[in-house]
């Protein structure tokens, strides 16, 4: 078999292409704002050499060339992450066809990028961040049969905080967000995150294309929960109030 060269990469080029790998798709914003950069010309500037070497794919939107490029890896990249460590191997196999993936599919991932810089502003000095996306789960036995899109947990010396989120899109059917409100609900009471861990049940988080869709989701998970029951909670809130960078006061409890 022929061995495939693979150019060297600095340390801080290694760290983008295991941050591009966590999300799969992600703008140069991102990539500054999650290596708390201060430069945006540097970063450029290693996404370029990183093209260059034909570990990562620049795509350009050419209907509308004002869109900040989207980043995500060649097939090149596997070469790096395995050493690395901790990768999942199907998604070493998805290599070849991300930069071919559909337009719905990259815009996804990218708010999910936008949460999660949200999450970064939102922390504190003392307190350790860590996000999961779905991909990074399905090692995971006694998580929710149908994955959520992220898995969150913040904790400090006195608390820890853990969450499951899920991000609907306006093309997402209504039968669709109502069936995955059912499945957290039978995933509780089954209780096989009680069963495999000593935490408590991680709060849930929905985030809604539009007000409309939100008011939906509430009524339906309101007449779906018992109230009384403290250890299970959703929190509502759109993706508009995410992606304005407000920290506070964006969640709604259904009660």
């Amino acid at each position: 078999m022929k061995k495939v060269e693979v150019a060297k990469v600095t340390n801080k080029e290694r760290e983008i292409i295991n941050l591009i790998s966590k999300f799969r798709f992600l703008n140069s914003i991102h990539i500054q704002k999650s290596l708390k950069h201060k430069y945006h010309n540097r970063v450029n500037n290693w996404l370029n050499d990183l093209v260059k070497k034909e570990l990562v794919c620049k795509i350009i939107d050419k209907k509308d060339v004002t869109k900040p490029p989207i980043y995500c890896l060649s097939q090149k990249a596997k070469y790096i992450l395995v050493e690395s460590g901790n990768i999942n191997k199907n998604f070493l196999k998805w290599l070849y066809k991300e930069k071919y993936r559909d337009e719905k599919f990259i815009e996804h991932h990218l708010s999910l990028a936008d949460i999660y810089i949200f999450f970064l502003a939102k922390q504190k000095n003392n307190t350790t961040l860590n996000f999961f996306n779905k991909h990074e789960l399905r090692t995971y036995k006694f998580f929710p049969e149908d994955l959520p899109d992220v898995y969150i947990s913040t904790k400090t010396k006195e608390v820890s905080n853990r969450y499951f989120l899920n991000l609907f899109e306006e093309y997402t059917p209504k039968w669709a967000l109502r069936k995955i409100i059912k499945d957290y609900i039978s995933y509780f009471e089954n209780g096989d995150w009680q069963g495999n861990t000593k935490e408590k049940f991680p709060k849930i988080l929905l985030v809604s294309p539009d007000e409309n869709t939100k008011k939906h989701l509430n009524f339906f998970t309101r007449s779906k929960i018992n109230i009384f029951e403290e250890d299970l909670s959703f929190y509502l809130t759109t993706k508009d109030k995410l992606e304005n960078g407000n920290t506070e006061n964006i969640w709604q409890k259904v009660e």
